[in-house]
């Protein structure tokens, strides 16, 4: 939950300097069943109610999704952030409770933030990079 808070609020806090709209696209990895957490998927529904994020189908094909991004963001240690490697897509590991170390396989794409402030400042230089 605190992810997909920190999330919303990187988004808020990019939107401040730009007047490039940013969306958040967030895809599960399966559909929801009464064997989830409660909470997360009220909190989900909220912003989507919202429109703070989309929601995309479970089943998109993962490949297509990222190819259209600017920056994937995914917990530490999920494959979409090699996926948008092979593509050329920066990705950042974010880990929201600053406590995994950060042991991956280091490419030119795949980035690593402990906490938002890693994050924000990350996600800013890359899509500054990017978007020259």
């Amino acid at each position: 939950l605190d992810f997909v808070k920190k999330i919303k609020r990187l988004k808020l806090e990019l939107a401040l300097n730009t007047t490039t709209k940013i969306r958040i696209l967030l895809k599960h990895k399966r559909y929801h069943t009464r064997f989830h957490d409660e909470e997360y998927i009220s909190y989900i529904t909220k912003l989507l109610n919202e429109k703070s994020i989309e929601l995309v189908d479970a089943q998109v094909n993962i490949f297509s999704l990222i190819e259209s991004a600017d920056l994937v963001v995914v917990v530490p240690y999920s494959s979409p952030a090699y996926v948008a490697d092979s593509l050329a897509i920066p990705a950042i590991f974010f880990d929201a409770t600053e406590t995994v170390l950060p042991d991956f396989e280091k490419t030119n794409c795949v980035n690593f933030a402990s906490g938002y402030e890693q994050l924000i400042s990350s996600s800013r230089k890359i899509l500054h990079e990017r978007l020259l």
